[in-house]
């Protein structure tokens, strides 16, 4: 079998109005973005990857002159937009509840210690604490609104049962949406006295794991870009003398009051991914020590886009979020390391607090996150991650259309029948799969990105994989079905964007940068001969 890796070809097919059909091959799925954005100097050949970034709770994601991000729609309430209205303010006196209203320590206690707590905490991510009473009590108009409208607890896609269920779901039912509220318009009552969470749960996976760090202190700040947000890129080294699969993971923040998620790129050094304008080629490795060379003594390169400008992916091996413990891939399953490759830490920061929460006592306002990774020499099912984008790789191309701005609603969609994906993996893993199970996902769009849904559809059958209704940029990650679903040569899947880019001016182009967009699906899936 061999290693997954980054193919090279060119896609045939025909694109209509914002939608693109792949019919050749799957090459570009792990190396996403066209090579249309190249270093001073050369040419890009290939394309490169772009993920995520920006900021949860205000949406706000920068871009140049003429690209100003839409403003946020009413129905997308904001925590963070509400803490400005609420903040000391408890509820006004009211009459003594009812006896059948919900008391905070009997009802939304244990709601708000399951979904909440991780974040919303001394040293936590979150702008202020729930991990008390008075806590809660403060911000429960805030917090009924959040739930309310689902911008709170963050996850991305829809989990009522209606389109799949997923692991680890962060996702309140209807029903305890409902006793929060009434908990609210009850006068926020607390029941009994003294509730306290239980401390989060720590585990590890053991002494083990290979264990990767940034090899100094990084002191996020803002810049021209943004004011709230850093995207840094670290290149961690494993050093692997042969080649080995990640099982499992975990991401040990140096600063949990900065760090808001990491995504772990897998980097072959030695790939080819440019040329300069003499003919030389220019390589994966080459970009890195360029982009550090010129990002200077601070750290790292600036890296809004996946691995950072011009740097090619082999795919995603991590995707990690404030309140995910250790993770372990899917029984039996892993994602390959070869040897040789390197790993792309990107680290989003989020700049929303005060100098005084800045300046923790233990980090003195740095960083130095450390990953933890589960390596075996074998597993029983070897995965692969890929992160196809038809609309992107439509960009520089007869094929490319850009969003038009002023509009609230523009789709885009694009189709990859199966036999395509089963030629991709026969001519990557050297073997005709029968079938491909998903085991995860991984939708991604930009600033002006709204909804999201994927389908499987063949033989009169539709299968739904994944539904965003209020995408948000600032919270990204990795979707775990609690079982996988079966992907076969009859069907296609069908992945549809709608963005609303009535706060733009100018057309919006396929892309990485902040002023481009994506409709990227990435999947974690295991072929099954």
């Amino acid at each position: 079998m061999h290693l997954p890796r980054t193919g090279a070809g060119t896609r045939a097919g025909s694109v209509g109005p914002h939608r693109s059909t792949a019919t050749a091959s799957l090459r570009r799925w792990a190396v996403t973005h066209p090579g249309t954005r190249s270093v001073p100097g050369t040419r890009a050949e290939k394309p490169a990857l772009s993920p995520p970034g920006a900021d949860v709770m205000s949406r706000a994601v920068p871009g140049p002159e003429g690209h100003r991000p839409p403003s946020v729609p009413v129905q997308a309430v904001s925590v963070a937009m509400l803490v400005h209205l609420f903040t000391g303010c408890s509820p006004s006196p009211s009459p003594p509840p009812p006896a059948t209203s919900p008391t905070f320590s009997e009802h939304v206690a244990p709601i708000i210690e399951a979904q909440c707590v991780s974040c919303h905490r001394e040293g936590g991510v979150a702008p202020f604490r729930l991990d008390s009473y008075a806590g809660a009590r403060d911000y429960a108009q805030a917090i009924k609104a959040a739930t309310s409208a689902r911008t709170m607890p963050p996850w991305g896609v829809e989990s009522d049962g209606s389109c799949n269920t997923f692991r680890d779901a962060r996702w309140l039912s209807d029903e305890q949406i409902d006793t929060i509220a009434r908990w609210v318009d009850a006068g926020a009552p607390e029941g009994a006295p003294g509730w306290k969470p239980q401390p989060v749960a720590s585990s590890s996976l053991g002494a083990g794991a290979l264990e990767l760090a940034m090899s100094a202190p990084y002191t996020p700040a803002p810049s021209e870009a943004s004011t709230t947000d850093d995207y840094r890129c670290f290149l961690l080294d494993p050093k692997l003398d042969e080649s080995r699969f990640i099982t499992g993971f975990e991401v040990l923040p140096g600063n949990t009051a900065l760090v808001h998620h990491a995504l772990v790129y897998s980097v072959d050094p030695a790939q080819v991914v440019g040329q300069t304008e003499d003919g030389q080629p220019i390589t994966n490795g080459q970009r890195m020590e360029a982009l550090q060379k010129e990002a200077g003594p601070k750290g790292g390169w600036p890296c809004f886009g996946a691995a950072g400008e011009g740097v090619t992916p082999n795919g995603l091996s991590v995707t990690w979020a404030p309140g995910t413990g250790v993770t372990h891939y899917p029984e039996g399953t892993g994602l390959a390391l070869a040897k040789g490759h390197q790993l792309v830490m990107q680290m989003h920061y989020h700049l929303h607090t005060s100098a005084a929460h800045l300046m923790h006592e233990e980090t003195g306002g740095t960083d130095q996150t450390r990953l933890r990774l589960e390596l075996t020499r074998s597993v029983a099912r070897p995965a692969i991650s890929v992160l196809p984008d038809e609309f992107l790789n439509t960009r520089g191309t007869p094929r490319e259309q850009p969003l038009p701005p002023g509009q609230a609603a523009v789709p885009v969609e694009w189709t990859i029948p199966g036999q395509v994906a089963m030629s991709y993996v026969e001519e990557i893993m050297g073997m005709k799969p029968s079938r491909i199970d998903v085991y995860g996902v991984f939708p991604h769009m930009h600033g002006a990105g709204r909804e999201l849904s994927a389908t499987f559809e063949g033989k009169g059958t539709s299968t739904c994989a994944a539904q965003v209704s209020r995408w948000d940029y600032n919270w990204q990650r990795t979707y775990f079905y609690e079982t996988p679903l079966s992907w076969t040569a009859e069907q296609s899947i069908h992945v549809k964007c709608t963005y609303d880019t009535r706060g733009y001016s100018k057309p919006i182009r396929p892309g990485l940068g902040t002023e481009d967009e994506m409709c990227l699906f990435g999947l974690y899936m295991v072929p099954v001969p």
